[in-house]
């Protein structure tokens, strides 16, 4: 091709994405109008439009209408908290193995992961001095317990890791409260994770974190925790922001803060859990793949509804529609319910174990895990090339006002082992903005979650699935990045 014909086409392609896109600003391209895509590309997208419409009104006003909620509300109040190593958990896996094998998918199988069955056991906080107060608490996932007794120590309370290190050795023997401000998820979760590693290498017998979240009810938030080798385990947990607030406004005064602390959190012998997988088989590439994923498991305090029954439930919802609405695209569809996400992505990262063969042939994976609320777009992880391609394709959720695109991706952590190969990756965007109130609470329940946006959801993430999965081409794999696989957003 002549250079001159060259620049014609690439112009040609910029005309066509600016058309397409509108007015809308890049959020990745930022003082860019560029946008990568070929012609003829972006015109095949377009042309999904009908089908699009058709599948979406299908989940909205069709068969599939209330479905998802129906499922979803079946599923929690059957099964209730999934887990890891509990009955409910067990029971749920196997319903869904049970439903996928009646609707007649392909290749419905259950996938061993040896898991650490965690037990959390009776635990409670008091502060006994300066005055007597029950303090709203709740054990971290993989903490270990208070074996010989309560702990009743001389608490101090810190704003942060940094304000801990200058206090020297006046941390030794007492009980470390975090009351650290709340920034974001992300900025403030690492208190969660290596809070009682810090309060250890102080000299802390025990470790009390603010819960992660911008919002509480006296619902204080669990979740995993680490520990550092060479460091000594001690106890973890998280408290009520309102409590947090109180021990360190008390603290300030000058109070002496006295606590006593009780976990019966133990670890007992592995188990074997399952992960399920189900294809809709592609009618022409079907060693070729596009994964949805969500996780079965969740805490025990709460249902388990937003995170992540909700994500499960459109997964298998948008393979149900297409089935119904007798669509297949060129690649296979494959639907991964993981087991053992809250405990360090076990399942996920046991299935790209076993199948790491295959993964060359993973073209797209999408996650949901932030909860389902009315959709808005996604978040996605790939090259500038792939980033126009989803632009383009997203221009089809208009009829759902879905059509933002935000880079990177800051969910999908079963996603990680995928974003590190360079998979085109993305997780569910929502106009939820609560999702981390209510996050491995106890208010984590069905009546948090609507019908209509479940419905929003289920149809946004049949027509991406099966558009992703039919196009002649393919949206192009990441060479360039690699991101080392991690355990973000647990």
């Amino acid at each position: 091709m002549s250079v001159t014909k060259s620049c014609s086409v690439v112009l040609t392609a910029i005309l066509v994405c600016a058309m397409l896109t509108g007015s809308q600003t890049p959020s990745v391209q930022e003082g860019r109008s560029e946008c990568p895509i070929l012609v003829e590309h972006a015109r095949e997208i377009e042309e999904y439009k009908p089908i699009a419409r058709k599948i979406i009104d299908f989940f909205l006003s069709g068969d599939m209408r209330g479905r998802t909620y129906k499922n979803l509300n079946n599923f929690v109040d059957s099964y209730g908290p999934r887990m890891l190593g509990s009955s409910g958990l067990r029971r749920a896996v196997t319903h869904v193995y049970r439903g996928l094998t009646r609707q007649n998918f392909s290749n419905v199988r259950m996938e061993p992961v040896n898991i650490p069955v965690w037990v959390r056991g009776t635990e409670s906080a008091t502060l006994l001095r300066p005055r007597l107060q029950r303090l709203s608490m709740v054990g971290l996932g993989d903490s270990v317990g208070t074996p010989d007794g309560p702990i009743r120590a001389e608490t101090i309370v810190v704003r942060s890791f940094k304000e801990l290190e200058a206090l020297g050795d006046k941390a030794s023997g007492k009980i470390v409260v975090f009351n650290q401000e709340f920034i974001s998820y992300d900025d403030s979760v690492s208190y969660r994770l290596n809070g009682a590693i810090a309060a250890a290498k102080a000299g802390g017998v025990a470790a009390l974190i603010r819960s992660v979240t911008n919002h509480s009810l006296l619902t204080p938030h669990t979740g995993l925790m680490y520990y550092q080798k060479g460091v000594p385990k001690i106890p973890g947990a998280c408290l009520a922001t309102e409590h947090a607030d109180l021990l360190h406004r008390l603290y300030r005064r000058g109070k002496k803060l006295v606590i006593q602390l009780q976990m019966g959190a133990h670890t007992i012998q592995n188990k074997t859990s399952n992960n399920v997988v189900a294809d809709l088989p592609g009618a022409s590439l079907s060693e070729k793949v596009v994964l949805i994923s969500a996780h079965i498991d969740s805490w025990d305090i709460g249902q388990g509804a937003v995170d992540d029954g909700g994500g499960l439930m459109i997964a298998w919802g948008a393979l149900v529609g297409l089935k119904r609405l007798g669509l297949r695209p060129r690649r296979t569809l494959r639907v991964a319910m993981f087991t053992g996400e809250e405990f360090g992505t076990l399942g996920s990262n046991q299935y790209y174990r076993d199948h790491a063969a295959e993964l060359r042939d993973f073209v797209f994976a999408l996650e949901s895990d932030e909860g389902v609320f009315s959709p808005r777009g996604l978040g996605f992880t790939g090259s500038e090339r792939a980033q126009c391609i989803l632009r383009h394709v997203l221009q089809l959720m208009t009829p759902l006002n879905a059509t933002v695109l935000e880079v990177p991706m800051l969910g999908g952590p079963d996603l990680d082992v995928l974003v590190a190969q360079g998979v085109p990756s993305a997780c569910l965007l929502t106009r939820n903005q609560q999702y981390f109130t209510v996050h491995h609470t106890s208010a984590d329940s069905i009546a948090v979650l609507d019908t209509a946006e479940l419905d929003q959801a289920a149809a946004f993430w049949a027509v991406l699935a099966f558009v992703l999965g039919d196009l002649s081409f393919e949206v192009p794999r990441d060479i360039t990045t690699r991101v080392e696989p991690g355990m973000s957003r647990l």
